[in-house]
């Protein structure tokens, strides 16, 4: 299991600042475990496009998700896959999401 650095600091400060994505669509970007995602979920994010370039990946979030949905609030979290400079992928995430993004972790 690999975590960024950066990953715990912005945790921290999402739970203790909810405000700061209050409302906010966010697009996570090479989730792993969707740490992140969970914790913005949870609080007070609109909506969290969890992305990651692994299939494999992906299908562990899914029942991640699926077995603890109300406490991720699953409704708020949507799972795609996104490989690193796929200009397809970048397209097909634009056209689902054409607001685009208030944040990106």
């Amino acid at each position: 299991f690999l975590m960024w650095p950066s990953a715990l600091p912005l945790a921290q400060l999402l739970l203790r600042c909810p405000s700061t994505f209050q409302w906010s669509t966010i697009l996570e970007v090479g989730a792993g475990a969707a740490g992140l995602a969970a914790v913005a979920a949870t609080r007070a994010a609109r909506r969290v496009v969890v992305t990651d370039g692994s299939r494999e990946a992906l299908q562990l979030l899914a029942g991640n998700l699926e077995g603890n949905g109300a406490l991720f609030l699953a409704e708020r979290v949507r799972l795609r896959h996104l490989a690193w400079g796929d200009q397809g992928h970048i397209a097909e995430l634009l056209d689902e999401f054409p607001g685009g993004f208030d944040a990106i972790i």
